[in-house]
């Protein structure tokens, strides 16, 4: 998917997040549909806070919407996510939603059900699109734009603490390998890391989005270089994972710390000065991929890219942001 698309649909990006807002935390009792609808939602897993609350949301919109939904649990594992994408077809779902674990393990499961003629959508993350599948409409945040925030907020963190450093010692710990969210955040992240000078990183590490992950990855990388200066991670339960690991070693405070995703615990740490910045992605996009699936069943023109709005969480606007109803 190619995210320079996303100034094309923009204005329409911004009349469907509020739409979804709205009826997110309104009730939506306004909401007209010409038919009731099965829609089935496959997600990597239900044990990262994102995909947790993306589940939640997009359930409770079905019940809004007045459509039978069902989320399926991919546990991490490719083969049970194609296995859950099969018994959608079999069970007759109208359309189906799949936030895919990779960009490419997903594709047979979902050329089958182009083959079966379902319209098919993903959220949060896509499959290449040189795998021939084909997507009615991808409902995501642009992930490289997430990348590019954190990645200027670091250097500028990096600059605010260690001014007087000849060289910024620094690690990214990256997520799920071959994920579109992973691939592209790090690419967003070293666009501004790789313009640095003083930047010098240490072989990225995958910590696949998880936190115990992310303390055994950070513990060892502390031991080998206990001169680590700043951590980039593309989420936020990793870069609480590393937190973990700096007070593990009582070294909070000395570590530079930016995360992704904006969820409310991190935010919390970012009040309290552990951790620095970190932007933010909303699992409305679970909802908004349901809105977007009705519609398309209801014969209206839905776009191929729908993005949802992002934006840096830091110090200054922490507690603005836990008050509003973007906090999840």
């Amino acid at each position: 998917m190619n995210y320079k698309k996303a100034k094309y649909v923009g204005m329409i990006v911004v009349v469907l997040f509020v739409f979804s807002l709205a009826s997110v935390f309104a009730g939506g009792e306004d909401e007209k549909k010409e038919g009731s609808y099965s829609v089935g939602f496959s997600l990597p897993s239900f044990e990262f806070t994102l995909f947790s609350a993306m589940q939640q949301l997009y359930m409770t919109k079905c019940k809004e919407m007045g459509v039978k939904g069902q989320v399926f649990n991919a546990q991490m594992n490719q083969e049970k996510q194609n296995k859950d994408i099969e018994d959608m077809v079999t069970a007759g779902f109208d359309a189906i939603i799949v936030c895919p674990i990779t960009v490419e393990g997903a594709a047979p499961a979902m050329k089958y059900v182009n083959e079966k003629k379902i319209p098919l959508f993903t959220v949060d993350r896509f499959v290449s699109k040189e795998l021939g599948v084909k997507i009615i409409s991808h409902i995501s945040v642009d992930q490289k734009e997430i990348g590019r925030m954190g990645g200027k907020v670091f250097v500028k963190g990096m600059k605010e603490k260690f001014p007087n450093a000849k060289e910024w010692i620094v690690l990214e710990l990256e997520g799920t390998p071959g994920a579109s969210s992973a691939i592209d955040r790090s690419e967003g992240i070293n666009e501004f890391l790789s313009k640095e000078p003083k930047m010098k990183k240490l072989p990225n590490l995958a910590a696949n989005y998880d936190t115990n992950t992310a303390v055994s990855v950070t513990e060892d990388v502390l031991t080998a270089h206990p001169e680590l200066m700043g951590i980039i991670a593309a989420n936020d339960m990793m870069i609480e994972g590393s937190l973990q690991a700096l007070v593990n070693a009582n070294r909070v405070g000395k570590v530079l710390l930016v995360g992704m995703d904006g969820q409310i615990s991190t935010v919390k740490k970012i009040l309290e000065g552990s951790i620095y910045a970190t932007p933010t992605t909303t699992p409305l996009m679970a909802s908004m991929a349901l809105e977007t699936a009705v519609n398309y069943l209801n014969g209206k023109k839905v776009e191929p890219l729908i993005v949802a709005p992002s934006q840096l969480v830091a110090k200054e606007n922490a507690q603005a942001y836990l008050d509003s109803p973007l906090a999840w």
